[in-house]
């Protein structure tokens, strides 16, 4: 095969030809090395992880040869695969006689050949011409949005400089730490500059009004957060307080316009609060106060320098606050995620990202007018800047393409794949039926579905029935239990749901807030945390004797059942696994699993399985009764999504929830 473009021509080996392929059916989506291997190498791993990173120095050389530009057409996702960037449009097949073809092919044979040979052909073509569409496209976009970075990894928590001049920001390398650095925002051609001093992990910088200083956090070998100030010219650097809070790539710092106050996210145990450091006393104050489980953080300092803007949440909800003099009021409320703020020049807009029926969308609430619209759509947004001098958003497009795959326990093998064009997340076997419930976006909202052998249903409807988290399966019937909050609800409330017709009851009134349900091992019993009399807990209900009993004292966030009768636990904001024995008897038994996996375990065949996760790889960890403990499986860093990422399957099989989002670019949009 070959690929022609502007009278000349390049000819593909069969198994490149047949990577393109794979690349332009999974246009726009993370092609991952796996699926590579078993689709095109079939299977046989060694050649194939050399094939792949071959057969994609080859297409772009092909192309760069071919006169085109293959950065805006493959990007590497570092350590898990590639993309094909643009999505080719189908075309009309030519019709190709069977005559054309070698006569000791079958008719059906030759057909489907035909088929697939012309299609393939016919979108290699559209694709080469909509190369040189989207060249132009690129340039006619940057009049609305423009790409700012594109490094190799994660550019993450963009801060512009106050005279719009500079943009620090964090980059994540390869198998490297974040570190930060500064770009030249009004020269392309100027190298970036490193500020980073030591190789801890640095996130969150924040300019000084002075352009002279830069707040950042930095987190030590013993994952220790603490505030420092950097000053750019002498390099001098001073850690001013401890104790802060790192929570994934929300940016947690913020210092005020007058560089008075320095705004940071603090844990108190079961909640996080945002405390304010001042420069010229080194006095710290704690500013809101939340309840329990709550987490304040992404705190921006509104112009006038007394205002402070931030989010309250926890993982049923988001809203946002604002706290003056010690009033807090609520400007946003009911939305499922809020990633970023930021505040335009005269704080008289706030801009933040949220998830909108499965979309991430840039929002704009007017402080004044108190009014809420879209301004602007994009992939997976996450960190949010505003350049004052030249009124322009900047923001992080991540690579989010999470799948379900299952593997065996034993060597780590590959037993299915769940992938599609939309995010399918937090699978677990259905015991009854060896089926799998996912959580998914591909209706446009995030859904509950079942995988069967041969389709997907879709189980819920969440502007029907509300809200949904994530499901736990029972293991001896074919239904499962889901923490749910209704229409103009004001709590989740916990429903059975029958498999595979979708039908649903309410299982128990309680009054509070509920979220993470487990069932037993013998399905005769069911716990789950519960926020009654105003903290968090786990409980435990017997279906038999509908009996509801409070097991743990308190800051419970999800529980599995051991065979004595005792409980595996987390907490919030809490490193570890916690163990309640069946005469209530608590012992922290490991310190590894990270708070942001909280429902990373589970317990099987008297073992305890997690996550630990190093910065060079994710770890399967196998715990005896002893508590003597096995790696049993590795991965790449970051390639396990946080919370509940792991699952059992069916006999000594695991499933897995992977991710994508290893890569993500910063981006600029003007505001008018």
């Amino acid at each position: 095969m070959s690929l022609s473009y502007a009278g000349n021509s390049i000819n593909l080996p069969v198994k490149v030809f047949e990577f393109l392929k794979l690349l332009i059916i999974h246009a726009e989506q993370t092609v991952t090395k796996e699926m590579a291997i078993e689709q095109v190498w079939l299977g046989n791993i060694e050649v194939g992880k050399r094939g792949a990173g071959n057969a994609i120095w080859a297409l772009r050389k092909a192309f760069t040869e071919l006169g085109l530009d293959h950065e805006v057409t493959f990007k590497t996702i570092t350590k898990v695969g590639y993309q094909l960037l643009i999505k080719p449009q189908g075309i009309e097949a030519a019709i190709v006689t069977t005559s054309e073809l070698p006569l000791a092919t079958s008719s059906t044979t030759r057909r489907k050949k035909v088929v697939i040979v012309t299609l393939v052909i016919l979108f290699i073509s559209v694709l080469l011409s909509l190369l040189e569409v989207e060249n132009q496209a690129v340039v006619n976009e940057t009049k609305k949005v423009q790409r700012i970075t594109s490094l190799e990894g994660i550019e993450e928590h963009p801060s512009v400089s106050p005279d719009g001049h500079y943009m620090a920001f964090l980059w994540r390398a390869h198998l490297k730490k974040n570190q930060i650095y500064i770009k030249d925002l009004t020269d392309d051609d100027a190298p970036l500059r490193l500020i980073s001093k030591v190789a801890n992990d640095q996130s969150s910088p924040s300019w000084s009004p002075d352009g002279q200083n830069i707040a950042y956090l930095n987190v030590d070998e013993q994952g220790q957060c603490s505030v420092h100030v950097l000053e750019l010219i002498t390099f001098i650097d001073k850690e001013i307080t401890k104790n802060c809070v790192k929570s994934g790539y929300l940016n947690n710092l913020d210092w005020s316009k007058d560089g008075s106050k320095i705004a940071f996210s603090r844990s108190l145990g079961d909640r996080i609060a945002i405390f304010s450091y001042h420069v010229q006393s080194k006095q710290e104050i704690q500013l809101t106060k939340p309840n329990a489980s709550e987490e304040d953080t992404l705190m921006r300092w509104h112009a006038d320098n007394h205002t402070l803007a931030f989010v309250r949440s926890t993982e049923l909800h988001a809203e946002i606050h604002s706290i003056i003099d010690d009033r807090e009021q609520t400007l946003v409320k009911d939305k499922e995620v809020i990633l970023a703020l930021a505040w335009d020049r005269g704080g008289e807009n706030l801009y933040f990202n949220s998830m909108e029926e499965g979309s991430f969308v840039i929002q704009k609430y007017n402080l004044n007018y108190k009014t809420l619209e879209s301004f602007h759509q994009d992939n997976e947004i996450h960190s949010l800047s505003v350049n004052d001098t030249t009124d322009e958003v900047f923001y992080t497009r991540h690579v989010a393409q999470e799948s379900i795959a299952v593997h065996s326990l034993e060597g780590g093998r590959l037993l299915e794949n769940i992938q599609s064009s939309s995010r399918d997340m937090f699978g677990q076997v259905v015991p009854t039926t060896s089926n799998i419930l996912f959580l998914s976006n591909r209706s446009g909202n995030w859904e509950v579905w079942l995988k069967q052998a041969d389709k997907n249903i879709q189980l819920t409807q969440s502007k029907i029935h509300g809200l949904v988290s994530i499901p736990a399966v029972s293991p001896i019937f074919d239904q499962f239990v889901i923490a749910m909050r209704r229409p103009n609800a004001q709590h989740h409330s916990l429903h059975i749901v029958e498999l595979p017709s979708g039908n649903q009851q309410k299982l128990l009134d309680i009054d509070g807030d509920v979220r993470n349900p487990s069932y037993s091992a013998d399905g005769k019993r069911l716990y789950f945390s519960a926020k009654i009399s105003g903290k968090w807990a786990i409980y435990r209900y017997t279906f038999i004797s509908e009996k509801l009993e409070q097991v743990s004292e308190g800051n419970g966030k999800y529980a599995v059942e051991d065979d004595d009768g005792g409980i595996f636990f987390t907490k919030d904001n809490t490193r570890g696994i916690f163990h309640l024995s069946a005469d209530r008897h608590e012992t922290l038994i490991t310190t590894k699993l990270s708070d942001l996996d909280w429902g990373s375990l589970f317990y099987k065949n008297k073992t305890l399985y997690y996550i630990k996760r190093t910065e060079k790889a994710d770890f399967i960890i196998a715990r005896d009764g002893s508590g003597s403990e096995v790696e049993l499986m590795t991965l790449p860093p970051i390639t396990i999504r946080n919370g509940m990422g792991i699952s059992p399957g069916v006999n000594d099989s695991i499933i897995f929830t992977l991710q994508g989002i290893n890569d993500s670019d910063i981006y600029k949009i003007s505001i008018k």
